[in-house]
């Protein structure tokens, strides 16, 4: 049975951490702890689960609820450490001292459950989609447990994306007014059966999650890093938030088309936006319909998907002539620059800049499938908000000065894959307002009498965006 590093009279054996440690009862405590494990994992089936990862200080913290991370704080350590960091226990829950404020309570896909009991706070705030809600003041019930967040939380309020914000006209508190009739007391009532044995605490997993009377259900989402570099990380983001800069939600990507989205994907996506200076709702989206369109809704990640998984020479040869065969212009590249990400990366150079962007030193030959493999959502954002395509340097700078017309997104698909030598004129005659005409049987694009060929699966391209510009109206 493992036992962690101990500090004063405590010590970690197994996933408890005994106060009053004496070396002498070592033999004792383990047995108390192996009967108490035994009985924890047949409660909780945690036994071989991957989940088990003993949480620090500085975890960085989700709320189903919030609009920012935040990173879980301890005014005190238990004497027991992970390398450097303190481990902490399922008792770490107090307001401000170990939990701070998600920012505003209420982004969409998840709304706070207000009542004639539980009154709103008196502040208000902007989401992370520039709506008003009241801010988060987090009324904790209990400790971190257990079990996924259907079965910890009878208070979630779900809600549709475009449902109306409800707010109860009731007398808003702020947190130093709590009365025998207010918050304090109902969070008081929920945890006054709970009994603190003063022998152990149970260490905090990763997987652990805790509840707050609003209906939110904070998560572990990561251990920290270094502590210089995660708190420099979340006041980032937090200051990208809090600056109006837009941020998806889950709920936004899933309903876009990106049905196989997930949490990791979400945080990878608004990172990158933040790393890369994506800021505006209509450039964001515009980026995320180019995402679906150049990777069948991000299912896609490297050129020549999914006939293609790897190539040599002679099949590299054999994948080109067939492109051009079908009517798409394949550029003079080798099969490890090939485009690299939901919107492709391509060519060695590109490649490379975005590496070390990454710091990423990366030194193998086939940076295509590195990248593919491992960034292909930063990549996308990498190419929208810093390679140089237009006049204005990037697709990010073109779109927050001309808007998200269908017609500035025909402009950006010509960027983004398709450019067409002496199109200059007529994409700067459509950016200008001038009507122009689309020949989806003979694939052209006509302007000022002109003709030219249209992007490659501009039908595909032109479904994508109008469902994609659809959710962005909605968002508003």
């Amino acid at each position: 049975m493992g036992r962690a590093k101990n500090g004063r009279n405590k010590a970690g054996t197994g996933d408890f951490i005994f106060e009053n440690y004496k070396e002498q009862d070592s033999d004792k405590y383990e047995e108390k702890a192996l009967e108490l494990m035994c009985r924890h994992f047949e409660f909780y089936g945690q036994l071989n689960s991957p989940d088990i990862e003993y949480v620090t200080r500085g975890a960085k913290l989700s709320c189903t609820h919030g609009n920012r991370y935040i990173y879980l704080d301890a005014a005190r350590d238990h004497g027991v450490y992970d390398g450097k960091n303190p481990v902490l226990t399922c008792k770490d829950c107090k307001k401000e001292e170990n939990i701070k404020d998600f920012g505003a309570c209420g982004n969409g896909k998840f709304e706070p459950l207000y009542s004639e009991e539980a009154p709103h706070p008196a502040q208000t705030a902007l989401n992370r989609n520039g709506q008003e809600r009241y801010v988060c003041l987090p009324v904790l019930l209990g400790e971190w447990g257990y079990g996924d967040i259907n079965s910890r939380s009878l208070l979630i309020g779900e809600v549709l994306i475009d449902k109306a914000y409800k707010v109860y006209k009731k007398e808003s508190f702020d947190s130093g007014e709590f009365s025998e009739d207010t918050i304090e007391q109902i969070a008081k009532n929920q945890i006054q059966n709970m009994v603190e044995d003063v022998e152990y605490s149970q260490a905090l997993m990763k997987c652990d999650n805790l509840l707050c009377l609003y209906g939110g259900v904070i998560s572990i989402e990561e251990n920290p890093e270094p502590e210089e570099e995660i708190v420099e990380e979340l006041e980032k983001e937090n200051e990208a938030i809090e600056s109006g800069q837009f941020q998806f939600t889950l709920e936004q990507l899933i309903v876009s088309g990106w049905e196989g989205a997930t949490e990791d994907d979400l945080r990878k996506l608004n990172e990158a936006m933040v790393q890369f200076g994506v800021t505006t709702k209509e450039s964001a989206y515009m980026m995320l319909a180019t995402m679906f369109a150049e990777s069948t809704y991000c299912t896609l990640k490297l050129e020549g998907e999914p006939e293609y998984t790897e190539f040599t020479d002679e099949t590299w040869k054999e994948y080109k002539e067939d492109m051009r065969m079908k009517g798409n212009r394949v550029g003079d590249y080798e099969w490890w620059e090939r485009g690299a990400g939901y919107i492709q990366l391509t060519g060695q150079k590109v490649q490379r800049e975005f590496l070390k962007a990454m710091e990423d030193n990366y030194s193998g030959f086939n940076t295509a499938e590195h990248i593919g493999n491992n960034y292909p959502i930063e990549a996308s954002v990498y190419f929208w908000g810093v390679v140089e395509k237009t006049g204005e340097k990037n697709l990010n700078a073109y779109v927050a000065k001309h808007g998200a017309s269908e017609g500035i997104f025909l402009i950006t698909q010509y960027f983004t894959n398709s450019f067409v030598n002496g199109i200059n004129s007529a994409l700067e005659s459509i950016r200008n307002g001038e009507s122009y005409t689309i020949d989806i049987k003979a694939k052209r694009l006509i302007v000022n009498g002109q003709s030219f060929v249209l992007p490659n699966g501009w039908t595909d391209r032109a479904t994508v965006w109008e469902k994609v510009y659809a959710q962005m109206q909605k968002s508003e």
